[in-house]
């Protein structure tokens, strides 16, 4: 059977179980593939999940962006001549360094809650630059896909099979499900971090600092 699409992993997932429809309804074994997506986005920080968005920097704090809701920051940077990038601390650094009522282009960030906060407070208004892991939209109609469906099949179906046992509560192939799903995550982070680099091309440094050494994985 092909899986390309939801409800063709709806119908997976019945079979590998040797559950009918009358067992586990379509909407059941959606819930499944649900929390699945939950499991996914909690552990996977690849490709097929970054996203960006301009961020209009006029007050010390903002919102995330909720179009593709956030997940963790990759990059945030100042747009201008020239680019300034942005430096991460954990919030007790943050207001630590940036505590005072001082205005200035921000030179650093952190995040609290759905907000991210900017230090200095800016003195005027600046364009920034976010790159992120977002979260996939949800599946809701039969026809629907997604890259990661496309091109990673199986953390979708031994996510959604792994979270069905642990349902079942009977099923004794809790653990295979769940050791093929962790092999799998294992081998898709490998996988985009091998691609990431051309073949044959050695990883630039910066001053002596890997090129992706300084990437601000910061989880919302």
């Amino acid at each position: 059977m092909a899986l390309t699409i939801y409800s063709e992993l709806i119908d997976e997932v019945q079979s590998w179980l040797s559950r009918s429809a009358t067992d586990l309804s379509d909407a059941q074994v959606g819930t499944f593939v649900s929390m699945a997506e939950d499991r996914i986005h909690r552990e996977l920080r690849i490709r097929e999940l970054e996203t960006s968005a301009d961020l209009t920097i006029n007050a010390q704090s903002i919102a995330l962006p909720t179009t593709v809701p956030f997940l963790a920051a990759r990059r945030v940077y100042i747009s201008g001549s020239p680019n300034s990038r942005l430096g991460y601390l954990t919030p007790a650094s943050f207001w630590l360094r940036f505590m005072s009522s001082d205005t200035d282009k921000p030179k650093g960030y952190t995040i609290e809650g759905d907000n991210i906060i900017f230090g200095p407070s800016p003195d005027s208004t600046y364009t920034g630059k976010l790159l992120y892991w977002g979260r996939l939209s949800a599946f809701s109609s039969d026809s629907d896909t997604n890259s990661l469906l496309t091109r990673h099949r199986g953390l979708y179906l031994y996510g959604s099979l792994l979270e069905a046992s642990l349902f079942l509560g009977d099923d004794a192939r809790v653990l295979t499900w769940a050791a093929a799903f962790d092999d799998a995550v294992e081998k898709v982070q490998k996988m985009d971090r091998r691609d990431r680099i051309p073949a044959g091309s050695p990883e630039m440094t910066v001053d002596g600092v890997n090129a992706d050494a300084d990437v601000n994985v910061v989880t919302g």
